[in-house]
């Protein structure tokens, strides 16, 4: 028995069982289609065919392979996945094209990266932090558009520099204040940052390039700057609710977006995923890219698995095709898989509690007790709400009583003449070295002036050392003249951390970067520094299981203890060798896949599964690792 795949359209192929039938290879070409979230179609009958995206045939062979199945690609197949190559090679033609005279001379991946930009009216471009998407962005932009260029303010300068030296056929000009907002002039880039953003009034000219840098700060759908550049996209059809306008006043309400006048839309992110699915569905729907992926938010729900209790939202393991659909709209490299850069060292230095600190920690206790909630639940809060939240001002004097060991290790640095950059989510310990020669710092209080000074003066060998805020400094600094980072303590949101380890680990970099965590020696601070640890690790991980195809159980099983393992082992053995006796496989495999599809079993299932191994199987898999759940 075989595979044939045939084309069902220009995006997806359907799947057929072909030769001589057999029961048992029969049952596992289903349980394949179903690892690999194959729809099925009931208008091709009569003959059964599951369908797939076509960007997903790497896996199916892949996968097919492992069981011992061959398949077979129709002509028409094997001519669209060459005209999907040949796309990509004249993305990379294009790039070529579009960098030429551009100097130091970009990397084939952003010479092909930029291509693919030019040629899309919209695109989220998710690369890896430290990866250059900036110039990918300059790179991309045709003669005769204007651009506009909406970042954060202390972003402003390093796009006008980069603008200068690999757009100089562009002039590049910064606007300050809201009051100074104008379009940019035909082969114009205009550099904004988003509290700038204007009111709605808008008459959009024709042409329009809209660069959303640090898009993930768009996530938020009902924020006044989401809105305005909503109203940008997509324009505008009448007053907002609540606003009765006539004549000429109406006129500021009604005008037709970028998009609908020639216009494109380049979304800038390393991090599009910052807490859940949703994050995505937002940006795809902000930039008009929801129609050519999953068209509804039905649809959406269902290629990621989603549930709500009507609350809150649950998201499982996202499908093949849910994938295979986003990767036709999005961008996604990460460092290792383009770029020879050396590796990450991470440690911990603990610090003996003092009798102050020891009463802080029993006063945290004290509130989780109270509040009946954990640990990582109140640090979850505390992101949302700041401040306000019971056990923020304990944690942040928790982080300022760490500034004498923070001042220990500043002074090893200084000893060996390494340069370093301490970073902290809270402002204290960072002005705390303000006044030490050799040093400058960067947190809110800092003007984008002030806040490049002391970038130059860093990259140029001027100064021992850098203390930096994680929210001010985490995104568009390149300090990788050092490869020692300090955390004296981190972000609750792990995207925060992750932008900020970006800053001395991107192109350039040729040392092994380390970096340093603060810690109590005390139980509280442990488990608060492996909530951070396992969020910094999953940030990245949901990254690529949502929007690459890197999305395998890989990213699920490898936290399962080795009861589970050993069951999960069992399932794939017996399957393999087709071991299964009486009804065992039907119950087993159904309780398997429900694992593959939603990365998690609840208990009662997990013994299920136990009971029917041991009971079936054990004489086959070897004795059982016991012990109920």
């Amino acid at each position: 028995m075989q595979i044939l795949v045939s084309l069902k359209n220009l995006n997806q192929v359907y799947l057929e069982l072909t030769g001589p039938m057999d029961k048992h290879r029969a049952a596992v070409y289903k349980t394949l289609v179903d690892s690999l979230d194959a729809a099925y179609d009931a208008k091709a009958r009569p003959t059964a065919k599951y369908y797939l995206e076509i960007e997903t045939i790497g896996v199916l062979k892949k996968q097919a392979a492992d069981l011992f199945f061959p398949v077979i690609l129709t002509k028409e197949v094997e001519d669209r996945l060459q005209a999907l190559e040949r796309l990509v090679r004249s993305w990379e033609e294009e790039g070529e094209f579009c960098a030429l005279g551009v100097e130091p001379k970009p990397y084939g991946y952003q010479k092909g990266d930029a291509g693919r930009m030019r040629r899309s009216r919209a695109i989220i471009n998710a690369n890896e932090m430290g990866l250059g998407k900036t110039l990918e962005a300059l790179l991309a932009i045709e003669p005769g558009y204007r651009v506009l260029v909406v970042t954060t303010a202390s972003t402003k300068d390093g796009w006008r520099v980069q603008a200068a030296r690999s757009k100089p056929t562009f002039k590049a000009t910064i606007l300050e204040g809201r009051k100074g907002f104008r379009w940019p002039e035909e082969n114009e880039i205009v550099i904004i940052n988003y509290d700038i953003i204007p009111n709605v009034e808008y008459s959009i000219p024709e042409k329009l390039i809209l660069i959303l840098d640090e898009g993930h700060r768009l996530i938020a759908q009902t924020s006044q700057r989401t809105n305005k550049i909503r109203s940008i996209i997509q324009g505008c059809s009448g007053p907002p609710k609540g606003i009765t306008a006539t004549g000429k006043e109406l006129a500021k309400y009604q005008f037709a977006g970028c998009l609908s006048k020639g216009g494109k839309v380049w979304v800038l992110t390393g991090t599009p995923l910052r807490n859940r699915p949703l994050d995505l569905y937002y940006l795809l729907n902000l930039i008009g890219l929801l129609p050519e992926t999953f068209g509804t938010w039905e649809n959406f729900m269902a290629e990621f698995r989603g549930r709500t209790d009507g609350s809150k939202y649950s998201w499982g393991k996202p499908k093949l095709s849910a994938i295979a659909k986003l990767q036709r709209v999005i961008i996604r490299r990460d460092q290792e898989e383009v770029l020879d850069l050396p590796g990450k060292i991470h440690s911990q230095v603990a610090i003996e509690p003092t009798k102050e600190t020891k009463s802080y920690f029993s006063e945290l206790s004290k509130v989780l007790d109270e509040s009946g909630i954990s640990l990582e639940q109140a640090m979850d809060q505390v992101a949302q709400q700041g401040d306000s939240h019971p056990i923020a001002t304990v944690l942040k004097m928790l982080a300022i009583a760490k500034i004498p060991a923070m001042m220990d290790i500043v002074e090893q640095y200084e000893e060996t003449e390494t340069p370093v950059i301490i970073a902290s989510a809270h402002v204290a310990p960072i002005e705390h070295l303000a006044d030490r020669p050799g040093w400058k710092v960067i947190h809110g209080g800092i003007s984008g002036k002030d806040r490049k000074i002391a970038q130059d003066s860093f990259q140029a060998g001027e100064l021992k050392g850098l203390a930096i805020t994680i929210n001010a400094a985490g995104e568009g600094l390149t300090l990788h003249r050092a490869s020692h980072m300090v955390f004296v303590d981190q972000d609750y949101v792990a995207a925060q951390n992750l932008q900020c380890e970006a800053r001395i680990y991107r192109i350039g970099q040729s040392k092994v970067c380390h970096y340093k965590f603060l810690c109590w020696d005390h139980p509280l601070d442990h488990k608060k520094e492996q909530i951070l640890r396992n969020k910094r690790r999953f940030a990245k991980e949901s990254i690529d299981q949502v929007i690459t195809l890197k999305s395998d159980s890989s990213l699920v099983d490898s936290d399962l203890d080795p009861r589970k393992r050993w069951l999960l082992d069992c399932c794939k053995k017996l399957e393999t060798e087709n071991k299964w006796v009486k009804d065992s496989r039907e119950s087993a495999m159904a309780l398997y896949r429900a694992w593959q599809m939603l990365g998690s079993l609840q208990p009662e299932w997990w013994s299920a599964l136990e009971t029917i191994i041991v009971k079936y199987h054990s004489d086959v898999i070897g004795p059982p690792v016991l012990g109920l759940f």
